[in-house]
Order: C-alpha cells, then structure tokens, then sequence
C-alpha cells in the first residue's frame, strides 16, 4: 500500500525488495534497520518508519496536494479508522490464513486454525464488499474521496489474498469491480508490475484446467484421453504453485509436477503396449 502511494506520488525514492519466504527479513542488514523484523520500512533521512498506517499518514503528509486521504477532518478520520481497521483486523486474520505455523507447533491445530481464519476471512471480506457498494451508492468513484487512496490499494491487497484464500473474487462483485478499477490506475499497475502481484492467469488455468476435464468424459480414443489429461494436468501444476512465495505451495508444485511426468509416461508405455497388442 505505501509502496503504491510512493509510486503514484512524484517523489524519488529507491524500492528494496525484502524475500519474507527466503528469511531475508531475520538478516543482520535488515534488523539493524528495523529490530522486529517486519515490512515494509520507509527510511529516510537516515531515520526508519514501520507500520503501514503510519506510513500511509507519512506519505500523505509529504504530498498533500495528491488528496491520498481527504482534507476534511472527519472523513480523515473516518477513512484511518477504515484504514486501521483492514490492517489490524483483515489484514492478521489472513496471517492466520497463511502462516499458521506461527500460532501453534502442531500440524493438526495449525489446520483447524487456518480454517477458521478462511471462513472469518470471508465474513471480512463481506465487509469490503459492503464500502464498495456504500461508496458506489454516495455517488463516490473511491472508497475514501474523489481521489484513490490507501483504503483502494488495500482492498485490491487484501482481495487477491482472498482469492489465495479459496475465495472467489467474482462472488462479491461490487468489491471485484472496484479493484479491478484501482489496479488500471497507473501508479497501482507500476507497483504491481515490480512486485510481480499480476493473478489475473489464474481464472485462465482454471478454464483450461476445466476444458481438459470436459475433453476427458468425451474421449474415445487413447490419445485424445491423453491430450485431455495433459491439458487438465499442466495448469494444475502451475496452480499449485500460484500462492510464490509460499514454500509449501512451490514444493507441493514441484512434487505434483514429478508425479504427473512419471504417471503421464507410464500411461503412454501402457498405451503403446494396448494399442501394439490390438492392432
């Protein structure tokens, strides 16, 4: 979110990117900046700033003529209350969703924590889907003003999240359609760009996935049975490694890829050993 702000807001600063899945965060570098090890970090002047609401409000401050959070008082304040509320309520219980590990040791408590954070994660979704349809019904192209803010790049976060979730984004489609109107916004579209967020392939693995299965009941022939494997088969792996850099998502890649190249090889030795047997 305040990467997308810096972006957008004309001023000259230098992105780093910090690998969370890679530790890099743990490293004597980036804790003698910030000691508690989290992102993102503004430093500047030689002083570190941490906590996206605080830098949301620090970016704004720098550039008030780019209206990131409304001139009246109380629409502020209405709009970091929001902003407070997504970070200290949505934005942990995804964590929930995501690194179970770090709540509980055991692998089968780590489960039922995580499925509990997706179902409370869908209620809070519903939440943002009710702003989207509140601002749309004040006649309001943003959730915040007449201008996009931190509480839109927000939403586009934390709704890709929920479709890591198993959340279908288009099942709430007020909220579906605003951020896709935040991720056209230029600055938004060169932050997403640099920090390689892009998931719009997804639903296009899906498809694909889909149509191999449709090809499979219709088949009357090996290969055409094979072809329609294949096609079911290599968007599921890709799919298993959507949620990068989650290390259990790009190991669970690469095993089911491992798995389906020996399984399609003995299933094409068995086709020739039908097919040289019948013929």
């Amino acid at each position: 979110v305040p990467h997308a702000m810096l972006e957008d807001s004309g001023l000259s600063f230098e992105p780093v990117m910090v690998k969370l899945h890679k530790g890099e965060q743990n490293a004597e570098p980036f804790r003698s900046i910030n000691p508690r090890g989290q992102v993102p970090v503004l430093v500047q002047d030689g002083g570190a700033l941490t906590q996206i609401v605080a830098l949301c409000l620090h970016i704004d401050a720098l550039c008030p003529e780019r209206e990131f959070l409304p001139r009246d008082p109380m629409a502020r304040s209405k709009a970091v209350s929001t902003l407070a509320w997504m970070n200290n309520t949505v934005h942990p219980t995804f964590t929930h969703v995501f690194m179970p590990h770090k709540y509980h040791p055991d692998a089968g408590v780590q489960e039922q924590i995580r499925a509990q954070a997706v179902q409370q994660y869908g209620l809070l979704l519903d939440e943002l889907q009710q702003l989207a349809q509140n601002a749309q019904a004040q006649g309001q192209a943003w959730l915040s003003g007449k201008r996009w803010g931190p509480l839109d790049v927000y939403a586009l976060t934390l709704t890709r999240w929920g479709s890591m979730a198993g959340h279908n984004p288009e099942g709430r489609p007020a909220l579906w359609a605003h951020v896709q109107k935040v991720a056209a916004e230029p600055g938004i579209a060169r932050t997403i760009e640099r920090e390689r967020l892009p998931g719009g392939e997804y639903y296009a693995l899906v498809l694909f996935a889909t149509a191999g299965m449709m090809l499979m009941v219709q088949a009357f022939d090996l290969i055409v049975f094979f072809l329609a494997l294949e096609l079911l088969s290599i968007p599921l792996y890709v799919m298993a490694g959507f949620a990068r850099p989650r290390p259990e998502s790009e190991e669970s890649a690469l095993k089911y890829f491992l798995l389906g190249a020996f399984s399609a090889a003995f299933f094409l030795y068995g086709s020739a050993l039908i097919y040289g047997a019948t013929e």
